[in-house]
């Protein structure tokens, strides 16, 4: 039997200039620690992930999420005890994975945690991505490293499945119970060449139906390059009540220069293509309105083993304005096995001939570990700051 036992933590402070200036709602910080607990037996497999949160004000939500998030996934002022990221228990026959619980799907570039993350805030893409599942995954693993899965529940932060809700307090649910239902596929794979984190999600009763394509290449050590496109289809009700859809996209790049460096400087754009306003439901809308193109600079430094620091300047244009930003984030963790494992690679490595790792013989480490897979002729270091891999960081809240 194998155990993990860690976790991390990290604060982003924020400062933004809105078109009327700046204001006390300019400057805004979060904080999370996270404690992670990790069992494996055989084919068995479990992991808990829950996390204490603290915002200074509300106006931590333009900085990345879901515009209408349930409460329960909603950073609150003050300190609050947050949703699982993780409660999920995994049986393994052959090479077929039978996942039930609270599951986060390997689709998209980014993760959760702050410390996986490279920049401090996350992009644009990361608003349309599945949230966390409560629900039931199966995936099938090839011997080459891809795994294809598929996924149905109840999606806990796109919409609340225990409870309906009315935000303005008109006597109108806003939001009703299981309104998160949703169902999805997709496939993920780390080569030494390219990565891929990609699937397909339909939520009808938010009328949203989204296919997230993220790609990462390796074209020389010195040199990631991370591409999202998020095309998909949103309905919004005419006059008449009639849903109409419409067709949306959000695309980008990543350019993280030097990877594997203690100190590196990266890049990033993304755009929007929302020609009916469609997506301004499900993105933290400034006024209603969501950033056509948002481009990003930082530099990330990893001082020593778990602990990180990264700035970032970030510029986001909108129809009637452009908002500046610099934000800063702090993230200090334990490093973190597979996702689906107990067990430290180079511990898996050293026991190779035990009988647990041999159970794991068909799951190959590559498949959906996003953090920290090391290209021959890199140094064999800890993801946290030294991330290889993941493309950029703001909170899904």
């Amino acid at each position: 039997m194998d155990i993990w036992f860690g976790g991390g933590a990290s604060t982003l402070i924020a400062a933004e200039r809105y078109p009327d200036g700046m204001t006390p709602e300019s400057f805004s910080a979060h904080a999370q620690t996270e404690i992670g607990f990790r069992l494996e037996s055989g084919p068995w497999y479990f992991r808990l992930d829950f996390d204490l949160q603290f915002a200074s004000n509300e106006a931590i939500k333009p900085l990345g999420g879901l515009w209408s998030s349930p409460p329960w996934s909603e950073p609150e002022q003050g300190f609050k005890i947050g949703p699982p990221e993780w409660a999920m228990l995994q049986y393994s026959l052959d090479k077929f994975r039978f996942r039930g619980g609270v599951i986060t799907s390997m689709i998209g570039l980014e993760d959760w945690d702050a410390w996986i993350n490279v920049f401090p805030t996350r992009s644009l893409n990361y608003n349309v991505t599945p949230g966390r599942t409560v629900g039931a995954e199966v995936a099938y693993v090839l011997d080459s490293g891809y795994e294809f899965f598929v996924f149905g529940g109840c999606d806990l932060d796109w919409a609340d499945c225990f409870a309906n809700h009315d935000f303005d307090d008109d006597g109108v649910v806003d939001m009703e119970t299981w309104a998160g239902i949703k169902a999805g596929a997709g496939i993920t794979t780390i080569q030494d060449h390219f990565a891929t984190w990609s699937g397909f999600v339909a939520m009808p009763n938010q009328r949203f139906y989204w296919l997230n394509l993220a790609l990462e290449f390796y074209p020389h050590e010195f040199l990631t390059v991370d591409i999202e496109a998020a095309p998909g289809f949103i309905g919004v009700p005419d006059e008449a009540g009639t849903n109409i859809y419409n067709f949306n996209m959000i695309a980008g790049a990543v350019l993280n220069v030097l990877p594997a460096e203690p100190i590196h400087p990266m890049f990033r754009v993304h755009g929007t293509i929302d020609p009916n306003g469609g997506l301004a439901g499900f993105y933290p809308a400034y006024d209603g309105i969501i950033p056509t193109v948002v481009a990003s600079a930082g530099v990330s430094a990893a001082l020593f083993d778990g602990f990180k620091i990264a700035v970032e300047a970030k510029v986001s244009k909108y129809d009637f304005a452009t908002v500046p930003g610099i934000y800063t984030g702090l993230s200090f963790a334990k490093p973190e096995p597979p996702v689906y494992s107990a067990r430290m690679e180079e511990e898996e490595e050293e026991g190779a001939e035990a009988p647990a790792a041999a159970s794991r013989s068909s799951r190959p480490a590559t498949v959906a570990t996003r953090p920290a897979k090391q290209r021959p002729g890199l140094p064999t270091t800890p993801s946290v700051g030294m991330n290889t891999l993941r493309s950029t960081a703001a909170y899904r809240y």
